[in-house]
Protein backbone atom coordinates (compact mmCIF):
# COMPACT_ATOMS: atom_id res chain seq x y z
CA UNK A 1 0.00 0.00 0.00
CA UNK A 2 1.44 3.47 -0.48
CA UNK A 3 -0.10 7.14 -0.10
CA UNK A 4 1.58 10.10 -1.87
CA UNK A 5 0.65 13.37 -0.62
CA UNK A 6 2.16 16.92 -1.84
CA UNK A 7 4.99 18.42 0.38
CA UNK A 8 4.25 22.07 1.72
CA UNK A 9 7.53 23.17 0.69
CA UNK A 10 7.04 21.53 -2.66
CA UNK A 11 7.72 18.18 -4.31
CA UNK A 12 6.04 15.23 -2.93
CA UNK A 13 6.22 12.35 -0.85
CA UNK A 14 5.22 8.44 -1.01
CA UNK A 15 4.82 6.70 2.23
CA UNK A 16 4.54 2.69 1.99
CA UNK A 17 4.12 -0.08 3.62
CA UNK A 18 2.75 -4.05 3.38
CA UNK A 19 0.22 -6.71 4.72
CA UNK A 20 0.99 -10.07 4.42
CA UNK A 21 -2.54 -12.10 3.64
CA UNK A 22 -2.69 -15.99 4.25
CA UNK A 23 -5.08 -18.38 2.89
CA UNK A 24 -5.87 -21.40 5.49
CA UNK A 25 -7.30 -24.03 4.05
CA UNK A 26 -10.55 -25.19 4.64
CA UNK A 27 -10.72 -28.65 6.53
CA UNK A 28 -12.71 -30.96 4.48
CA UNK A 29 -13.38 -34.22 5.66
CA UNK A 30 -13.68 -37.69 3.57
CA UNK A 31 -15.33 -40.71 4.74
CA UNK A 32 -12.97 -43.84 4.63
CA UNK A 33 -16.60 -45.39 3.87
CA UNK A 34 -19.73 -43.06 2.87
CA UNK A 35 -21.73 -46.03 2.71
CA UNK A 36 -21.48 -48.68 5.36
CA UNK A 37 -24.28 -51.65 5.95
CA UNK A 38 -24.05 -53.90 9.05
CA UNK A 39 -25.19 -56.78 10.92
CA UNK A 40 -27.74 -56.05 14.04
CA UNK A 41 -25.95 -56.73 17.09
CA UNK A 42 -22.30 -55.40 15.63
CA UNK A 43 -20.35 -52.02 16.34
CA UNK A 44 -20.05 -49.89 13.49
CA UNK A 45 -17.63 -47.43 13.52
CA UNK A 46 -17.82 -44.08 11.41
CA UNK A 47 -14.06 -42.34 10.47
CA UNK A 48 -13.59 -39.14 8.13
CA UNK A 49 -10.07 -37.71 7.51
CA UNK A 50 -8.86 -34.60 6.34
CA UNK A 51 -5.89 -33.56 3.99
CA UNK A 52 -2.38 -33.39 6.23
CA UNK A 53 -2.46 -29.91 4.95
CA UNK A 54 -5.83 -28.89 6.66
CA UNK A 55 -4.92 -31.01 10.23
CA UNK A 56 -5.15 -28.40 13.12
CA UNK A 57 -4.66 -28.72 17.11
CA UNK A 58 -7.82 -26.41 16.99
CA UNK A 59 -9.82 -28.98 14.53
CA UNK A 60 -12.91 -30.21 15.74
CA UNK A 61 -15.98 -32.98 14.70
CA UNK A 62 -19.11 -32.65 14.93
CA UNK A 63 -21.54 -35.59 14.37
CA UNK A 64 -24.93 -35.20 14.02
CA UNK A 65 -27.69 -38.07 13.52
CA UNK A 66 -31.58 -36.70 13.15
CA UNK A 67 -30.40 -33.56 13.40
CA UNK A 68 -28.94 -33.85 17.07
CA UNK A 69 -25.65 -33.61 18.09
CA UNK A 70 -24.10 -36.97 19.53
CA UNK A 71 -20.38 -36.34 19.56
CA UNK A 72 -18.08 -33.58 19.48
CA UNK A 73 -14.41 -33.19 19.84
CA UNK A 74 -11.00 -34.33 18.46
CA UNK A 75 -11.85 -37.98 17.54
CA UNK A 76 -12.95 -38.14 13.86
CA UNK A 77 -14.49 -41.19 14.41
CA UNK A 78 -17.75 -41.91 15.70
CA UNK A 79 -19.40 -45.54 16.86
CA UNK A 80 -22.76 -46.85 16.48
CA UNK A 81 -23.50 -49.36 19.44
CA UNK A 82 -24.72 -52.79 18.60
CA UNK A 83 -28.45 -52.84 18.63
CA UNK A 84 -28.82 -49.58 19.04
CA UNK A 85 -30.45 -48.76 15.52
CA UNK A 86 -29.48 -45.46 14.85
CA UNK A 87 -29.01 -46.31 11.82
CA UNK A 88 -29.70 -44.07 8.40
CA UNK A 89 -27.41 -40.87 7.55
CA UNK A 90 -24.91 -39.50 9.85
CA UNK A 91 -23.22 -35.98 8.91
CA UNK A 92 -19.88 -35.26 10.39
CA UNK A 93 -18.65 -31.27 10.38
CA UNK A 94 -14.41 -30.79 10.88
CA UNK A 95 -14.27 -27.10 12.11
CA UNK A 96 -11.31 -24.87 12.65
CA UNK A 97 -11.57 -23.18 15.66
CA UNK A 98 -8.99 -20.92 15.12
CA UNK A 99 -9.62 -19.80 11.71
CA UNK A 100 -13.70 -20.63 11.89
CA UNK A 101 -13.30 -22.33 9.15
CA UNK A 102 -15.34 -25.44 7.93
CA UNK A 103 -17.50 -28.23 5.70
CA UNK A 104 -19.36 -31.05 6.51
CA UNK A 105 -19.69 -34.82 4.68
CA UNK A 106 -22.39 -37.23 4.96
CA UNK A 107 -22.12 -41.40 5.89
CA UNK A 108 -25.01 -43.62 5.27
CA UNK A 109 -25.12 -46.42 7.55
CA UNK A 110 -28.12 -49.44 6.85
CA UNK A 111 -28.43 -52.63 7.74
CA UNK A 112 -28.29 -56.10 5.60
CA UNK A 113 -31.71 -57.58 5.16
CA UNK A 114 -30.20 -60.83 3.69
CA UNK A 115 -27.98 -63.93 4.12
CA UNK A 116 -25.31 -61.75 5.13
CA UNK A 117 -26.57 -61.57 8.45
CA UNK A 118 -27.57 -65.40 9.04
CA UNK A 119 -25.11 -65.45 12.03
CA UNK A 120 -27.76 -64.57 14.73
CA UNK A 121 -26.35 -63.24 17.92
CA UNK A 122 -25.51 -66.15 20.27
CA UNK A 123 -26.90 -64.71 23.12
CA UNK A 124 -29.70 -62.99 25.12
CA UNK A 125 -30.58 -61.59 28.31
CA UNK A 126 -33.83 -60.67 28.61
CA UNK A 127 -33.62 -58.66 32.16
CA UNK A 128 -36.33 -55.69 30.89
CA UNK A 129 -33.52 -53.31 30.57
CA UNK A 130 -34.61 -53.51 26.63
CA UNK A 131 -31.06 -54.21 25.97
CA UNK A 132 -30.87 -57.85 24.01
CA UNK A 133 -33.59 -58.83 25.48
CA UNK A 134 -35.23 -61.34 23.12
CA UNK A 135 -34.17 -63.64 20.08
CA UNK A 136 -34.48 -61.36 17.11
CA UNK A 137 -34.80 -63.00 13.68
CA UNK A 138 -36.08 -59.65 11.45
CA UNK A 139 -32.35 -59.51 9.86
CA UNK A 140 -32.56 -62.62 7.98
CA UNK A 141 -32.87 -62.84 4.39
CA UNK A 142 -37.10 -63.10 3.52
CA UNK A 143 -38.23 -62.67 6.85
CA UNK A 144 -42.09 -63.43 5.89
CA UNK A 145 -40.66 -66.59 4.57
CA UNK A 146 -40.01 -67.90 8.16
CA UNK A 147 -42.73 -70.72 8.75
CA UNK A 148 -41.54 -71.54 12.21
CA UNK A 149 -39.36 -71.09 15.03
CA UNK A 150 -38.34 -73.77 17.39
CA UNK A 151 -36.54 -73.63 20.97
CA UNK A 152 -34.92 -76.88 22.53
CA UNK A 153 -32.86 -76.82 25.43
CA UNK A 154 -29.92 -78.97 25.94
CA UNK A 155 -31.84 -82.43 26.58
CA UNK A 156 -34.13 -81.97 23.35
CA UNK A 157 -36.80 -80.93 24.97
CA UNK A 158 -39.26 -77.85 23.48
CA UNK A 159 -39.58 -74.83 25.39
CA UNK A 160 -40.91 -72.74 22.51
CA UNK A 161 -42.31 -72.91 19.38
CA UNK A 162 -44.51 -70.37 17.08
CA UNK A 163 -45.38 -69.63 13.71
CA UNK A 164 -44.48 -66.58 11.34
CA UNK A 165 -41.80 -66.05 14.08
CA UNK A 166 -40.27 -62.44 14.57
CA UNK A 167 -38.74 -61.36 18.13
CA UNK A 168 -41.21 -63.40 20.42
CA UNK A 169 -39.08 -65.73 23.13
CA UNK A 170 -37.54 -63.69 25.34
CA UNK A 171 -36.57 -66.48 27.85
CA UNK A 172 -39.90 -67.51 28.56
CA UNK A 173 -41.12 -71.16 29.43
CA UNK A 174 -43.67 -72.11 26.76
CA UNK A 175 -43.26 -76.10 26.84
CA UNK A 176 -46.61 -76.03 27.27
CA UNK A 177 -47.82 -73.84 24.70
CA UNK A 178 -48.72 -71.07 26.88
CA UNK A 179 -46.29 -68.31 24.96
CA UNK A 180 -46.62 -65.69 27.06
CA UNK A 181 -45.48 -67.59 29.60
CA UNK A 182 -43.77 -65.17 32.53
CA UNK A 183 -42.03 -68.71 33.92
CA UNK A 184 -38.60 -67.94 32.79
CA UNK A 185 -35.85 -70.74 31.79
CA UNK A 186 -32.75 -71.38 33.39
CA UNK A 187 -29.59 -69.71 32.39
CA UNK A 188 -28.20 -71.96 30.01
CA UNK A 189 -27.35 -72.79 26.22
CA UNK A 190 -30.54 -73.51 24.00
CA UNK A 191 -30.82 -74.11 20.06
CA UNK A 192 -33.08 -73.02 17.52
CA UNK A 193 -34.32 -74.45 14.86
CA UNK A 194 -36.04 -71.91 12.15
CA UNK A 195 -37.92 -73.51 9.24
CA UNK A 196 -39.04 -71.29 5.61
CA UNK A 197 -41.31 -72.08 3.53
CA UNK A 198 -39.29 -71.37 0.05
CA UNK A 199 -37.43 -74.75 0.54
CA UNK A 200 -34.37 -73.19 1.80
CA UNK A 201 -32.03 -75.15 4.14
CA UNK A 202 -33.08 -74.51 7.84
CA UNK A 203 -31.06 -72.20 10.36
CA UNK A 204 -30.04 -74.91 13.28
CA UNK A 205 -27.75 -72.84 15.72
CA UNK A 206 -27.41 -72.19 19.49
CA UNK A 207 -27.67 -69.21 21.62
CA UNK A 208 -27.00 -68.75 25.40
CA UNK A 209 -29.50 -67.52 27.70
CA UNK A 210 -28.00 -65.18 30.79
CA UNK A 211 -29.66 -62.67 32.47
Amino acid sequence: AAVTYNLCTGGTATVTDSVVVEVTPTPVPVPVEDEIQTCIGEDVVLEVNVDPSQESPALVYYWSYNNEDVQDGPDNTYTIPAYSGEYGEYIVTAYNEETGCFSSTTIFVSTYMNESCVDIPQGISPNGDGYNDCLILDHLEAQEDIIKAEIYNRYGVKVFELNDYVDHWCGQDASDGDLDSEELLPVGTYFYVIQYASGREPTISWIYLNY
